[in-house]
């Protein structure tokens, strides 16, 4: 009967550790050619309202995580990107082509920003 108790308590100490550890997994990914930069994080849903209370101040504007579509985001009157965020994940698409170097230079320090947040201790 101890042998019994004993497993049961490994398995959910085991099982209560690994769901800890999941809340920590962080993936970015970016791609940065002559006509696009994409930038792209899966991340723990605790960090959310850390990411969107940055990204409000940094875009001055609402960015929402329960949107699930794509969001035109003005940077300036002419430069604007893609964003799809849903809860542990942000994806941002910015055409080179159609927006200024001012505007990509703007768009690569909001997105040094966004890893900083998601790097940081709560």
């Amino acid at each position: 009967m101890k042998i019994i108790i004993y497993l049961i308590s490994v398995f959910f100490a085991m099982f209560g550790s690994g769901c800890q550890r999941n809340e920590n997994n962080l993936s970015i990914k970016t791609t940065d050619t002559d006509t696009i930069y994409k930038f792209s994080a899966s991340f723990g849903e605790s960090k959310i309202a850390q990411l969107q209370a940055y990204l409000n101040t940094a875009l001055n504007s609402k960015v929402s995580f329960d949107h699930e579509g794509n969001q035109n985001i003005k940077l300036n009157d002419k430069d604007e990107f893609t964003l799809k965020s849903t809860a542990g994940l942000i994806s941002i698409n910015f055409d080179k082509k159609i927006n200024s170097p001012a505007g990509y230079t703007k768009l690569k320090t909001l997105a040094a920003g966004i890893q900083n947040k998601l790097r940081e201790d709560k």
